[in-house]
């Protein structure tokens, strides 16, 4: 079927479509905003090489189309060489148009795309083209274009960001992350976490879409999604440090001791060991832009109990119980 619906996409660029094909286009499309994506990107690499070949009429297509396709067999075909005119004027050629479309998820093009980082240092923020707003953390970087589509909006996260969607009932917004998976929403605000082998969706408000392979889940406020081992799941989540790295605010209360060492280790991004006779300890309280040693201070004062630093540059909580 893939193969089928690329070339009749390459038969509707070139003007030669039926009004049958035309509408089969239409439903393929409706049937999956990420379809749309597709479209659109051949579309785009077919008003390239269209331009390529008006200056080029003479190119030997079919030797070009050659020595593409063994690059394809032998699995080294990137990102840049889809677009590089001096190297794949093979595009000439309506058969690689319809091996284009078979990699456009993979090989979903740079060019054109504007690549935000924030390595370290303050909380960096951007808002996009369409007025959604994205914070990112530490170490995660957002691509996206200057301008959306005007059917689809589509960026790609590595990392964690918080995003606060515009609402467009006409333009969905997806994100794609570098393993594999994406949410779609269309107005919302969520915190969006990727890792190698997980994702996390945790939505504050409106519903998101999370999708891995062949599966879907609606995530509604309050709740949030997983993807770890390509196994779709979802639940609810109440813990407000969530947000810490955006907010800088950590808040506790009654929390089992264990929990608050979580959030720490997560917060400030430290190896944190305990030495705890209780395990009934609960702890009630909140800082704003607080040091790891401040609130250790204030922790152990609490639930009696000492903390000091390790040899590994990480920190020891022990003590005999609570008061």
């Amino acid at each position: 079927m893939a193969q089928e619906i690329y070339a009749l996409i390459g038969k509707a660029l070139k003007g030669e479509a039926s009004e049958d094909e035309l509408h089969q286009i239409d439903s393929w499309k409706k049937r999956d905003d990420y379809n749309i994506v597709i479209y659109n990107e051949i579309a785009k690499l077919w008003k390239q090489y269209q331009s390529m070949m008006d200056k080029d009429p003479l190119f030997d297509t079919e030797n070009a189309w050659q020595a593409i396709e063994n690059e394809i067999n032998k699995g080294k075909i990137k990102k840049s060489k889809w677009l590089s005119l001096s190297t794949i004027k093979v595009a000439a050629s309506i058969s690689i148009l319809a091996l284009v479309g078979a990699f456009i998820y993979q090989q979903f093009s740079n060019q054109g795309l504007i690549e935000f980082k924030r390595l370290s240092g303050e909380i960096s923020s951007i808002t996009l083209e369409d007025g959604s707003k994205v914070w990112l953390n530490k170490n995660s970087q957002l691509r996206y274009p200057q301008n959306f589509d005007s059917d689809v909006r589509v960026v790609n996260l590595l990392g964690e960001g918080f995003f606060e969607i515009s609402p467009d009932a006409d333009r969905p917004f997806i994100i794609q992350s570098k393993y594999g998976n994406r949410i779609k929403v269309v107005g919302t605000s969520f915190n969006y976490l990727t890792y190698r082998d997980s994702s996390v969706v945790s939505v504050v408000e409106g519903t998101v879409r999370m999708e891995s392979n062949n599966e879907s889940l609606l995530i509604e406020a309050n709740e949030k999604g997983v993807v770890k081992n390509d196994n779709l799941t979802k639940g609810s989540f109440s813990n407000p440090n969530i947000l810490s790295w955006k907010t800088g605010t950590l808040q506790f209360e009654n929390a089992p001791l264990q929990s608050v060492i979580d959030d720490l280790k997560r917060h400030y991004e430290v190896e944190i060991r305990k030495q705890v006779i209780s395990e009934n300890c609960t702890f009630t309280s909140s800082f704003k832009n607080e040091s790891i040693e401040d609130l250790l201070d204030e922790l152990t004062l609490v639930l009696n109990l000492e903390w000091s630093k390790d040899n590994n540059n990480g920190y020891l909580v022990k003590g005999s119980g609570c008061n």
